[in-house]
């Protein structure tokens, strides 16, 4: 038999020869230079690199029956009949004859995620094996660990393996054998990418390898790989593959399996370390809200910390703000509410910030007493200049929403700016909300057959009508409020305010 090492062609010469339906056709699988080419029923078939060799039964749909799980016709078996634990045993079984493996052909290793091996001598020793310059040919750009592959330490067939899972028919290949969900052949494939998670990761079709593999790893393998993706790598890790699209996506399937484990605890711990960082990317804050969907509270208290250590750096960063939004409306506990005071307390800076104050309006939308009344008094005195920013009217409109709306009201009634205001191009929009406001809450009043305790509560909070007082007194100004922003509020004035 002529030793080869495949071209780049071979992959897809597997895949149609594992979907032809003739059982006449010899299989020729793949993966760079590993070969299984059956010639008959009973005979031999080789897997080797260089010249070592493995005898696999040979009969095309047998090979095809193990791979996906189907039994051949050649056998006696209706097709698309599942194969017998038997069969499939022996299939499995014959992988593995005379202490070789399908992959590498080797002696059988004493551990299976030992990396200690010695390479094979026989074959070309040089064979670059698709690695361009350290980086698998047909991957250009991305990330890559910067390591030599150095071929007198690790394995020819772990560079293979690799290699194939970075190619679209290669990574199938890969998933196909995974799916017979067999130790042996799950190990050898665990050891062909340990060293190169981080690349098979951020791959556009090592990440579905790397989903299907973790789904099969033993406790211990899943740590290593958590080892690998969490240490402080110089170009590559857990935060550069979580912002990558693939990357993210092979984070969050990590985390989505962990969910309920112990180990879930280092992946949240290195998270933490780049919490800034992700939470300012889309693609990488994701995952730190990929968390916070799935993981417990005291399992995420590490991320609780860094978001309130952090929150109003991300608060004024234009993606960061974004991202906090959504971790307030998600966030549990006495983390939830210490983050809420931060927010609070610094009312008056955010409110002025083009992203900070779209995070001082979530915050004012959860309508909490305690919260509502800390930012009132932060605000205190600013309302008439917060009316005419284009932030800060934002937030004065959603506190005349809230139960802030009475301070505000009154700070607005009581200031000789009142019409100027009303004539702003943003203040208009405040004087128009808090018309709006005021007569809703009259409307409420009226409508409800109070008590008298309630009563006088409602007005003890109100005095006399927010909303007669402060359309009297714009009332003053219908003359200069015809002309510019000012007709906006003239039109409410002179109609009846609608409450919807």
């Amino acid at each position: 038999m002529e030793n080869t090492v495949s071209s780049s062609s071979d992959s897809q010469n597997l895949k149609a020869s594992l979907r032809s339906n003739s059982p006449d056709n010899n299989l020729s699988l793949s993966l760079q230079n590993l070969r299984l080419n059956p010639g008959v029923e009973n005979d031999s078939a080789c897997v080797y690199p260089g010249n070592n060799a493995l005898r696999l039964p040979s009969n095309q749909s047998f090979a095809r029956a193990m791979l996906n799980g189907y039994s051949s016709t050649s056998n006696g078996n209706r097709s698309g009949e599942t194969m017998t634990t038997d069969r499939t045993s022996v299939g499995r079984d014959s992988l593995f004859n005379n202490d070789f493996n399908l992959f590498s052909g080797l002696a059988r290793q004493t551990s299976p995620t030992s990396f200690q091996h010695e390479p094979i001598a026989e074959g070309g020793s040089n064979v670059s094996y698709g690695f361009d310059n350290g980086r698998p040919a047909g991957n250009p750009g991305g990330f890559w660990f910067q390591q030599s592959l150095d071929h007198a330490h690790l394995p020819q067939m772990n560079t293979i393996i690799i290699e194939n899972a970075l190619t679209q028919d290669g990574s199938d290949i890969i998933k196909d054998l995974l799916s017979l969900k067999e130790p042996r052949i799950t190990n050898k494939i665990f050891e062909g990418v340990i060293d190169f998670m981080f690349e098979l990761m951020i791959n556009q079709h090592g990440h579905n390898v790397f989903a299907e593999l973790i789904k099969l790893c033993s406790d211990d393998q899943l740590g290593m790989i958590i080892e690998r993706i969490t240490s402080h790598a110089p170009l590559g890790g857990i935060i550069s593959a979580s912002k990558t699209r693939t990357g993210s996506r092979s984070i969050k399937k990590l985390i989505e399996l962990l969910k309920k484990s112990s180990l879930i605890i280092k992946v949240i711990a290195a998270l933490k370390e780049g919490f800034y960082e992700l939470m300012i990317s889309q693609t990488g804050s994701s995952v730190i809200l990929k968390c916070v969907d799935l993981i417990d509270t005291r399992s995420n208290e590490l991320l609780y910390v860094a978001a309130i250590e952090q929150s109003l750096k991300l608060a004024v960063n234009a993606r960061g703000c974004i991202s906090l939004n959504y971790f307030i409306d998600n966030i549990r506990g006495l983390h939830r509410i210490a983050l809420l005071h931060v927010i609070a307390k610094n009312s008056l800076y955010l409110s002025q910030d083009p992203s900070g104050n779209y995070v001082l309006q979530k915050v004012v939308e959860l309508d909490n007493p305690d919260i509502i009344q800390e930012i009132c008094a932060q605000l205190n005195g600013h309302i008439v200049k917060l009316s005419m920013q284009k932030a800060g009217s934002h937030v004065v409109e959603k506190m005349l929403n809230s139960r802030g709306m009475h301070p505000v009201v009154k700070e607005l009634l009581e200031s000789k700016q009142l019409l100027q205001v009303a004539k702003d191009q943003y203040g208009n929009y405040v004087v128009q909300t808090a018309l709006k406001a005021s007569k809703l809450e009259d409307v409420i009043i009226n409508l409800h057959d109070l008590s008298d305790a309630a009563h006088s509560l409602a007005f003890q909070r109100a005095g006399n009508s927010f909303y007669q007082e402060l359309k009297t007194k714009l009332q003053e100004h219908l003359d200069a409020l015809q002309h510019g922003y000012g007709r906006n509020v003239h039109s409410w004035i002179n109609a009846d305010v609608p409450i919807n």
